[in-house]
């Protein structure tokens, strides 16, 4: 997704917008590739398994809060949660 389309979904402004997409990236949460002059942005899924992993396993495992969130049943086939007001289809 490009930048412009990630800014008009959440509503924020270029500079906010970089601000965060730096963060995310730095943190390996997410990639970015250069596309002709746009930057294509997608979730890094290695590096949001590392962090799930971390927060449940290092982290909150011991929360009842957590653990009992934990034991919801998974999303259908093909069908993911919504983030942000952004379902994917």
């Amino acid at each position: 997704m490009t930048a412009g389309e990630i800014a008009r979904h959440l509503g924020l402004g270029p500079s906010r917008l970089s601000f965060h997409l730096s963060a995310l990236e730095q943190a390996g949460l997410i990639r970015s590739r250069k596309l002709a002059r746009n930057v294509i942005y997608s979730v890094d899924a290695a590096g949001l398994g590392r962090m799930m992993s971390y927060l449940l396993n290092d982290c909150c495992l011991d929360h009842p809060e957590i653990r009992a969130a934990c034991t919801c049943a998974p999303a259908p086939a093909g069908q993911f949660p919504s983030a942000v007001g952004m379902a994917k289809t």
